[in-house]
């Protein structure tokens, strides 16, 4: 999830919450694996002849504390008003574009 569209959502929902206290999700309609993350890094960065190298564990997948999916639903957010703007994919390329740039001024 990008960090816009989360502010966003915790500002809808502090904004529009009738009690003292209430609980929403906050998080995106979609997922991506973690080798699609990869994908997405090296591609953005402009990397060829990467090797992603896979060192399976726990029955051949995965690594300790490793969630497989996760995919929550957030109705009652949307029910608020909320509308995620930027999915997954996009969110991911996006942040990548904007960490290189905060890099690039640091040096």
């Amino acid at each position: 999830m990008h960090v816009e569209d989360a502010v966003e959502a915790t500002m809808i929902a502090w904004r529009k919450s009738k009690g003292d206290f209430e609980v929403y999700n906050v998080a995106s309609e979609d997922w991506i694996t973690v080798d699609d993350v990869a994908d997405i890094v090296l591609d953005v960065m402009g990397l060829k002849d990467v090797e992603k190298v896979y060192k399976p564990m726990l029955h051949g997948i995965g690594w300790p504390g490793d969630v497989k999916r996760v995919a929550l639903r957030i109705d009652r957010l949307r029910m608020l008003g909320f509308k995620l703007k930027v999915r997954s994919r996009e969110a991911i390329a996006r942040t990548i574009v904007e960490l290189l740039r905060e890099i690039s001024k640091e040096s």
